[in-house]
């Protein structure tokens, strides 16, 4: 588990969540070819899984180390002042 989804799996923790590390999926759909019948299997994973009595989570977790993150743009922004 990488760090970032260490620091997203504690948080989950402590609103009482069970937690489990990355689920990876197999998923086939049929791809649209006039000509011929055609299926394609992808993998996808979910990064965490979470669940308690009332909810189930799959988490998607992005870190964009050494990024600014979000930050809000003033420049041309109308504050109302």
């Amino acid at each position: 588990m990488e760090a970032f989804e260490s620091f997203v799996a504690i948080a989950l923790e402590s609103e009482g969540f069970v937690v489990s590390g990355a689920v990876k999926f197999p998923v086939t759909r049929q791809v649209r070819k006039p000509q011929r019948v055609e299926v394609q299997t992808h993998g996808f994973e979910v990064d965490l899984v979470a669940a308690n009595a009332e909810r189930l989570v799959l988490a998607s977790v992005k870190s964009f180390f050494g990024s600014r993150g979000v930050v809000l743009d003033l420049q041309g922004a109308d504050l109302g002042e």
